[in-house]
């Protein structure tokens, strides 16, 4: 099951095909490992993992009265393969992934095989006032079947930036739409930042996909329709093309998400991304991206990556200086560069 990114989409389609003229009693049976495209769609279907405290064998009945259940099956179970393969536990031990070794091994659903980006405690706080000078940014990913995606951010004198809003255009259904007009997304922005106190601000900066400049199709039948950006600058809402190169907005994300430490490894520093805990979608889709398996410089597009694409448009309007490692120097060289340090008389300059 979770070698499919459409997961729960397949699986709605196949209820229409599970029936029996005859009275049989119909049941679907759906098998897989952790990891994998699908991974995050079948971990939240079954609510499997910490992040939901579902004990597994729990049946889980939905509100039309259908009922799921996860059975979880681990090595010890197949003793036919242990009996006949006494070394197959040992080449399992052996691989070095920890993350593919927990999820093959132990049957964890909490890992995340292939994971692109890594998320931690230290990139999200607690919100905090905006400053009144700070730029802010606004960027945007159109989606109409598909979820759209918008972010707020603020950035601070050393050029952090901060995400503290979001709206997230996703029904009950993972990785399906709203289905709602340009016109309503706009107002939807404007009456979110009337309400958070941040709407006409002058150091406003908004970004959006390339594709939103592309003409609709009109009543004529061709593409002389306005475009997503006409329709959002009629209503006041004036978005500039955001940069879409995909392999250097995965190496700029990346960047803006490095934690750094010191040589021993403890934390010296806050990363250059910060996000509010109340951006519940950015922290619970980031970390389930994967690594696309035919380009090791890009993120499988095949998942729900709207809100990384919206996200990049800010981090490729700030770049930031790639950090190359350093040689770590001596003590006495360490000595040396603080002794040979020349005095700083003028703070002015």
């Amino acid at each position: 099951c979770t070698t499919f990114p459409f997961f729960h989409l397949m699986g709605e389609k196949l209820k229409g095909a599970c029936r029996s003229p005859h009275g049989v009693h119909c049941r679907m049976f759906g098998t897989g490992n952790p990891g994998g495209p699908g991974h995050n769609q079948v971990k939240q279907f079954f609510k499997l993992g910490v992040t939901f405290g579902v004990k597994p064998e729990t049946v889980i009945t939905d509100e039309d009265g259908q009922t799921r259940i996860f059975i979880p099956s681990f090595l010890d179970d197949n003793k036919i393969l242990c009996d006949n393969d006494p070394q197959y536990v040992n080449r399992l031990k052996s691989i070095r992934d920890p993350a593919l070794r927990s999820a093959w091994l132990k049957g964890d659903w909490d890992v995340y095989i292939g994971q692109a980006f890594l998320l931690t405690e230290s990139h999200i706080i607690r919100p905090l006032p905006i400053p009144e000078g700070a730029w802010l940014y606004c960027t945007f990913d159109w989606g109409y079947g598909k979820p759209f995606s918008v972010g707020w951010w603020w950035v601070d004198t050393e050029s952090r930036g901060y995400r503290f809003m979001e709206w997230y255009g996703c029904s009950d259904t993972p990785d399906e739409g709203l289905r709602i007009t340009d016109k309503e997304i706009a107002a939807g922005i404007i009456q979110r930042e009337n309400d958070f106190g941040v709407w006409k601000r002058q150091n406003m900066i908004r970004l959006a996909g390339p594709d939103c400049w592309n003409k609709k199709p009109d009543y004529k039948g061709g593409g002389q329709g306005p475009s997503t950006a006409e329709t959002f600058a009629s209503m006041g809402l004036f978005f500039t093309p955001g940069d879409p190169g995909r392999v250097q907005k995965i190496q700029q994300f990346r960047e803006r998400l490095h934690v750094p430490r010191d040589e021993n490894g403890n934390q010296i520093d806050r990363p250059m991304l910060q996000v509010y805990d109340t951006c519940k979608h950015f922290i619970e889709t980031i970390p389930t991206l994967s690594m696309d398996e035919n380009n090791p410089e890009d993120i499988d597009t095949d998942q729900e990556d709207h809100i990384y694409d919206e996200a990049c448009h800010f981090v490729m309007a700030r770049p930031i200086a790639m950090s190359v490692p350093q040689k770590c120097k001596l003590q006495s060289d360490r000595r040396i560069d603080f002794i040979e340090r020349p005095p700083i008389q003028d703070y002015e300059h």
